[in-house]
């Protein structure tokens, strides 16, 4: 049997993150893969996926997919141990010309990763079982968007993919950037939430049909994840996407989801809105290496 029908078997009988079941990662076109180590009775599953780019071969996390990298089936061994696994798996990864992975954030932090660059970031994790508690932890600036909002603005859910995509835009486009995440790769991962029944497109509209604000999120057994939001700038004032993320809080409560995962952003006011709801700030490891001197010429070219 090989590494990826042993990780599949595995998935079949247990819970994993969203992101690493085999249905997602089928899901992101290009290829994906398990590399499987064991020592005594502790193992450990690499998952990747793979993109072709031109000539090269790159490994990396696929769009809308916040994490990937390594999982322990079972009870977490020793930090000695999980390392040794860990260096095992590296070493046996394919040839790539790049690899660039953003890893769980669950992840013990005392691992290190070899020969690969390591990279810290920070997510944004609210526990969700008491949203008694959660509430009163928002910040009050925060309660006041959220009353103001909910005197004005409907939340709804919608299978409108490309609504939701007009406001992401809009997002990006206040801040002078360009949209990281192409409408087609929107669309694929929506229609697999929609089928899986694993996500929500939710709008905060007013009463002249105006949406001010979108936000895409999905979630597994455990843990919600905010996947993508925007909001209109003319409406930037209305408290509609305080609004919404409390609505999506509350509703993701109500399914039995213990955890929300902001995700964290590029953008910092990005960042500074989900400090709002009092989130744990949570560091992730994200490894790179480039194994191609043409492939480093031409980063080097574009920089």
């Amino acid at each position: 049997m090989s590494s990826k029908e042993l990780y599949v078997n595995y998935c079949n009988k247990h819970a994993v993150a969203l992101f690493f079941t085999p249905g997602w990662l089928q899901m992101l076109g290009g290829s994906w893969d398990v590399i499987y180590v064991d020592e005594g009775n502790a193992s450990l599953f690499f998952v990747y996926h793979t993109e072709k780019k031109l000539q090269f071969k790159i490994i990396r996390n696929g769009f809308l997919t916040p994490y990937s990298g390594f999982l322990f089936p079972g009870k977490v061994p020793s930090v000695d141990i999980q390392q040794r696994l860990v260096s095992k798996a590296l070493q046996r990864l394919p040839n790539f010309h790049e690899l660039h992975i953003d890893l769980h954030p669950d992840l013990d932090k005392e691992l290190t990763f070899d020969s690969f660059l390591t990279e810290e970031k920070i997510t944004n994790i609210l526990s969700i079982t008491d949203m008694e508690a959660v509430q009163n932890g928002y910040k009050p600036s925060l309660k006041r968007q959220i009353k103001k909002a909910t005197q004005s603005l409907q939340i709804v859910e919608k299978d409108d993919i490309q609504l939701f995509f007009q406001l992401h835009q809009k997002t990006f486009q206040k801040q002078q950037l360009k949209t990281i995440t192409p409408l087609a790769e929107f669309e694929k991962t929506w229609k697999y939430c929609n089928k899986q029944q694993c996500g929500k497109l939710m709008f905060a509209v007013d009463p002249n049909k105006n949406v001010h604000a979108a936000l895409f999120l999905c979630y597994d057994d455990e843990v919600a994840y905010y996947l993508a939001g925007g909001t209109d700038a003319a409406f930037y004032g209305s408290g509609a996407m305080s609004y919404l993320m409390h609505t999506a809080i509350q509703v993701c409560s109500v399914l039995g989801k213990k955890r929300f995962d902001f995700e964290g952003s590029m953008i910092a006011s990005v960042n500074t809105f989900f400090s709002n709801f009092r989130p744990t700030v949570c560091p992730y490891f994200t490894i790179s290496k480039k194994d191609s001197m043409l492939l480093k010429m031409i980063k080097k070219l574009k920089n």
